[in-house]
């Protein structure tokens, strides 16, 4: 006859094994969205200066005596 420990054990340590992976893979998942968030807001940061510089030389054109 089976016991239940004998079903049970079995599973429990499957189950330790996957949250092993699982805590693994949000350890990873964590590290790669900080990176994400870095190359993001160099982008935005990026962006922000494109439409300064838009922005500015648009003026320039409307108003050239105040850049000469």
């Amino acid at each position: 006859m089976v016991t239940l420990s004998q079903v049970v054990a079995p599973k429990k340590k499957a189950l330790e094994a996957a949250l092993m992976v699982l805590d693994d893979q949000m350890a990873k998942l964590r590290q790669k969205r900080a990176e994400l968030k870095e190359v993001t807001d160099k982008l935005d940061a990026l962006n922000d200066d494109l439409d300064n510089k838009q922005t500015e030389k648009q003026v320039s054109r409307q108003f050239p005596s105040i850049y000469c």
